[in-house]
């Protein structure tokens, strides 16, 4: 994706969760495999809607730690304003020094370089999560 592309997607990003924000319903996003799902209510923060403006997605997310399942975006999200997660189950965060969206099943506690993005509804699924999957936006 070029740069005039990457940006006219993280504006039309932006507008979205500005107007699901005004209208006070959170926007969530849903990872969903061949045999899952699991929808994440995004907070506020740039990361966030970086990360919005990149869906939908699809690719190979991974197993870290038997705790968390990972994906890397195309882009790296800007985290600014982003506040540090307590990595626990259900989270939803970026780990910035690797490029990582991160969904913990099992607590993790804080970690350096590791941003909030939302939480996650149902964090037993978020485990049985593999292979391909796809991002996007619930509708």
């Amino acid at each position: 994706m070029n740069r005039a592309a990457r940006t006219a997607a993280a504006l039309l990003g932006a507008l979205a969760f500005s107007a699901a924000a005004q209208e006070g319903a959170a926007m969530n996003i849903v990872v969903k495999s061949e045999a899952h799902e699991v929808v994440c209510a995004l907070n506020s923060s740039r990361a966030a809607r970086d990360l919005l403006s990149q869906l939908p997605l699809s690719l190979d997310i991974s197993d870290y730690a038997g705790q968390e399942k990972t994906f890397s975006p195309p882009a790296k999200l800007d985290t600014t304003d982003a506040q540090p997660d307590d990595g626990s189950a259900g989270t939803l965060a970026y780990f910035a020094p690797w490029n990582h969206v991160v969904l913990f099943y099992k607590n993790s506690g804080p970690y350096s370089g590791r941003y909030a993005l939302g939480e996650c509804r149902d964090a037993a699924t978020i485990e049985k999560l593999r292979g391909r999957v796809t991002i996007s936006v619930q509708k």
